[in-house]
């Protein structure tokens, strides 16, 4: 029932996810700096890379919000993860569901956001709060935008 209402609450929050890829990136988020651990106890990191490439968001104490362009390269996530992908608690991924218009093109993914059901419930979840306020954030306003 819970996975239910959470494919609901994205349908509604996530309804055109689009994309353009830009060819000139680098490895690191411009300008961003190192969160220091704990700072953000939601993020989530793939927990095989000693060099994590792909993160989400705990949304649920079963179900992380993600990239559908990242699927498959998850078998086990690491929550409450930083750069260095040695802190954090460890979980094992059940099952990976993709936006089911998700559309990976040579220029651009469309719909492109995913759950990852774990096997058991995080005990103590810290979950990001989802945003369904659609004038938040204003024009303008400085955010914090978490990634690899």
């Amino acid at each position: 029932m819970w996975f239910l209402l959470l494919l609901l609450l994205l349908k509604t929050v996530l309804a055109s996810t689009d994309v353009e890829i830009v060819s000139n990136t680098t490895t690191f988020i411009v300008g961003g700096t190192p969160a220091l651990p704990g700072a953000f106890p939601w993020f989530v990191a793939d927990a095989r890379a000693s060099r994590p490439s792909c993160g989400g968001s705990l949304i649920h104490p079963q179900a992380v919000l993600t990239a559908a362009h990242c699927l498959g390269f998850f078998r086990n996530v690491r929550i409450n993860a930083t750069r260095t992908g040695r802190d954090g608690t460890v979980h094992r991924i059940r099952q990976e569901i993709a936006h089911p218009l998700y559309c990976d093109t040579s220029r651009r993914l469309l719909h492109d956001v995913a759950l990852l059901i774990l096997n058991e419930p995080v005990v103590n979840a810290t979950l990001v709060s989802l945003n369904t306020n659609a004038s938040i954030p204003l024009d303008g306003q400085d955010l914090i935008v978490m990634g690899f």
